[in-house]
């Protein structure tokens, strides 16, 4: 009997043992098997760039070198249109100033050149000091004592005007005659000159109107009219902007 049970202990441990071997051998091909060897990593080759050649501009990219517009201002424009422009400049990154209108991009100034457009328009306005009896004169009148070319039922009266406003009475009515009775006087110092000069008239842009002076009606058109139609006012000289693209039309914007 004691031998009958060793031999079934034997045949039980043998049993368990293939047992065992199989589940071994099941977990060892199965899922949960050795990882795969890793494969090394293909690395994807690198262009070769030709050092030969200079790099190019992308679209954003600023081409060095690339030369400014070339600004010409008339160095006689009144005063707050000569600021407002050298305010103007000054926030633009490819415009410099020129010093010649020769060799500008862009010009700005009394003369109208094709394909010139309009920058500004100056009001001018003849003038008599306060307690004159004066009240109008004629276009006629005006210009012909800008050129010397008095007829006798002119008054011949002395005519007052700053450097900027003579430059725009030239552009109205071209370059004056030297024996023209006309004196260029600083504009600070116009209307005491006027004061002093009884009979004499001067000639100002409207936004030089003071309390001291009066202003004379032109061709029975006055400024200080609520109902005047500007266009029909014979004293208004054009500042111009001529150059290419739209250089003259940003300006004018």
């Amino acid at each position: 009997m004691t031998q009958h049970r060793r031999r079934l202990l034997l045949v039980s441990l043998v049993a368990l043992e293939l047992v065992a071997a199989i589940v071994l051998l099941r977990w060892l091909l199965g899922p949960h098997g050795p990882a795969p060897t890793a494969q090394p990593a293909t690395v994807a080759a690198t262009p070769e760039v030709d050092r030969t050649q200079p790099p190019q501009p992308g679209p954003t990219d600023q081409v060095d070198g690339a030369q400014p517009t070339r600004l010409w201002v008339e160095p006689e424009l009144p005063a707050s249109l000569s600021a407002g422009i050298e305010d103007w400049l000054a926030r633009q990154s490819g415009v410099e100033a020129w010093a010649e209108a020769s060799g500008a991009d862009l010009t700005i100034g009394w003369l109208k050149q094709t394909g010139a457009q309009p920058l500004a328009e100056i009001v001018l306005v003849p003038v008599a000091h306060f307690y004159s009896l004066r009240q109008e004169i004629a276009t006629d009148e005006l210009r012909r004592l800008w050129l010397g070319e008095p007829h006798p039922q002119d008054t011949g009266s002395l005519l007052l005007t700053s450097i900027d406003t003579s430059a725009a009475l030239e552009a109205l009515f071209g370059p004056p005659d030297p024996k023209a009775p006309v004196m260029i006087v600083p504009a600070t110092e116009l209307t005491d000159r006027l004061w002093s000069e009884p009979d004499a008239l001067a000639i100002v842009p409207f936004d030089h109107l003071v309390p001291r002076l009066k202003p004379l009606a032109v061709d029975g058109l006055s400024v200080l009219d609520a109902d005047l139609d500007q266009h029909r006012y014979p004293l208004r000289a054009t500042v111009w902007a001529e150059g290419p693209d739209d250089w003259p039309r940003i300006l004018a914007d």
